[in-house]
């Protein structure tokens, strides 16, 4: 059987200072692809409170953050979690209409393992706007446990997010799957792809889905 169905009995965790590893990684591959520094952390400062945090009900949320940008931090509404969202630019423009990201990560201080963490979720959500101005969401790419998942949902998957004008309806509930089909298990099990303690793989993802979605932006919009 698949790695990815191996039935698990309790969570995979891991310490405080390898999600800081983590997301040092995840920064550093993201600097080829973004014009300006970003660092990953709970607010822009990178306070390091949540390392201290009790078991609760409540995520640790960490978001993207622009470093050193002539324009400064740009926030975004956001689907899904429906929380505001830092994002940068993925191009140097300034004036006009500009592809835009935000990463957000949500992780659990572990009821069984002291000072260590269970991995939730993490997503890159894609908009599209222009500077200072109204930016609108678009489509995002998230990779969430898939014990902490839906039964009927890929993961990781896509989300579209702009709304059907003549229908006055939305496609975000719809998850399209990303990775599956080759894995052992029935129906939607197949598209299910957990991370299981893998830590390298998400910022591998990471790092490749940003690369993706910005090079299928430069044909965006459609005229």
């Amino acid at each position: 059987m698949s790695r990815n169905h191996i039935s698990q009995t309790r969570p995979h965790t891991t310490s405080a200072q390898k999600i800081t590893r983590l997301h040092t990684s995840i920064a550093s591959k993201f600097l080829k692809y973004l014009p300006d520094e970003v660092i990953i952390g709970t607010d822009r400062n990178n306070y390091d409170n949540w390392k201290r945090a009790a078991p609760t009900d409540e995520p640790i949320r960490f978001w993207m953050w622009d470093k050193q940008s002539d324009i400064g931090q740009t926030i975004a509404p956001r689907k899904g979690e429906r929380l505001p969202c830092p994002v940068v630019r993925l191009e140097n423009i300034i004036l006009g209409e500009v592809p835009w990201v935000g990463w957000y990560e949500e992780w659990l201080p572990s009821t069984y393992n002291r000072g260590e963490f269970e991995f939730k979720t993490a997503s890159l959500t894609f908009f599209w706007g222009r500077v200072a101005q109204s930016i609108d969401q678009i489509f995002r790419a998230e990779w969430v446990e898939p014990s902490h998942g839906s039964n009927n949902a890929a993961t990781p998957h896509w989300h579209i997010d702009w709304e059907l004008a003549e229908l006055g309806k939305s496609m975000s509930g719809i998850h399209l799957g990303m990775a599956g089909w080759e894995f052992t298990g029935d129906g939607i099990k197949c598209w299910q792809k957990g991370v299981y303690g893998d830590w390298n793989s998400i910022s591998t993802w990471a790092e490749q889905t940003l690369f993706y979605a910005q090079n299928q932006l430069k044909n965006f919009p459609l005229v």
